[in-house]
């Protein structure tokens, strides 16, 4: 049975490739979603590249007992539908091992590539994903994990790992064995690649054991949607040149997602923005009523007929008016309300 990563990869990859309103989660080499070369909603192989009769992705022939067949190969695996990276962040964690060959040295190294198309390069030095001379084919991003010092494009040494963009010379580079880890020492090695698209920094970690550490070893600031004008494929490439100076490459496990990241600041701003945007709604939805509602009569009343009012009444509610009474007796007495006022409205018309 599939398991659920996969079967992820498998949707987005059926509707053509992973789009920009989409983000991608997939995992290769355990049982329920092992390593697959050239097969549909797989890995696209290229080279040297195979999936071993262990299960392993290996970047050299997979027969350990021909080391002459190793000489200047080169190989490539790349997820075989593109990944629109535009405004994502991604994290990736795979293991691999490098076994030399030879006691006298390793071969040139592996390493993670994206690249803009699915194109294979020159062995030796190149990785197998640069040209022959150690230029980039596409628009390219890769992470280096160099087996064999090249003194003429700036190697530390034959034991680092290193950031490139463009050629192999790279940007920014630090020996392994400030992390315990000899590269082309046969032991299986966890990598732990984040790129945060916010921030617009790579961070790279290593280490023995499965824990990632808390620290980058490497970190490189850069931003992908200045390299990449369009979708990546994302993978890795291995490549071995002279002779007597050969690796064994693989790959043990992968995983790989993107995701949409957020400044904590604008984040916080989104949401009291839609707070008051949702009481201002609320508020204005609600009916106001008039307090004095209650107390004047609807505008379109009828009118009420005529009401006689008796001497006393009348003395009584006109107070200090009396005397007029008394003094014209031609008088007409109105009573009415007006609209915003409290209580009765007395008015007189003499005649």
């Amino acid at each position: 049975m599939m398991d659920t990563p996969k079967l992820l990869l498998l949707v987005l990859i059926g509707a053509g490739w992973c789009g920009v309103l989409v983000t991608c989660e997939f995992t290769f080499g355990t049982d329920a979603s092992p390593f697959l070369c050239n097969e549909e909603d797989s890995l696209w192989c290229a080279g040297d590249a195979n999936v071993g009769s262990n299960g392993v992705l290996n970047f050299t022939p997979d027969d350990k007992m021909k080391p002459q067949e190793y000489v200047q190969t080169a190989g490539m695996a790349l997820v075989s539908s593109p990944i629109d990276m535009r405004g994502k962040s991604f994290r990736t964690h795979f293991t691999f091992r490098i076994e030399r060959m030879y006691p006298l040295g390793p071969g040139d190294g592996l390493a993670f590539v994206m690249l803009g198309s699915k194109v294979k390069g020159c062995a030796g030095r190149n990785f197998g994903a640069y040209d022959c001379s150690g230029w980039q084919i596409v628009q390219m991003v890769a992470v280096e994990f160099d087996t064999y010092q090249n003194i003429d494009i700036g190697d530390i040494n034959a034991n680092h790992v290193g950031v490139d963009f463009q050629s192999i010379r790279s940007k920014i580079s630090r020996d392994a064995s400030e992390g315990g880890i000899s590269l082309a020492g046969g032991e299986v090695i966890h990598a732990w690649i984040d790129y945060s698209a916010v921030y617009g920094q790579l961070e790279v970690r290593i280490r023995l054991d499965g824990r990632k550490p808390r620290d980058p070893f490497l970190s490189y600031s850069v931003a992908l949607s200045d390299i990449f004008s369009g979708p990546v494929y994302v993978g890795f490439a291995g490549s071995n040149g002279v002779y007597y100076c050969q690796s064994f490459y693989s790959i043990l496990y992968w995983t790989f997602r993107t995701f949409w990241e957020f400044p904590p600041l604008n984040l916080l701003r989104a949401i009291i923005s839609l707070v008051v945007l949702f009481v201002f709604v609320i508020f204005n939805k609600v009916p106001r009523e008039n307090p004095l509602s209650d107390r004047l009569p609807p505008e379109d009343s009828p009118a009420v007929s005529p009401r006689e009012f008796s001497f006393r009444k009348l003395k009584f509610d006109t107070h200090g008016f009396i005397h007029w009474i008394r003094i014209n007796k031609s008088v007409s007495i109105y009573k009415g309300t007006l609209r915003m006022r409290i209580g009765p409205l007395w008015s007189s018309s003499f005649g």
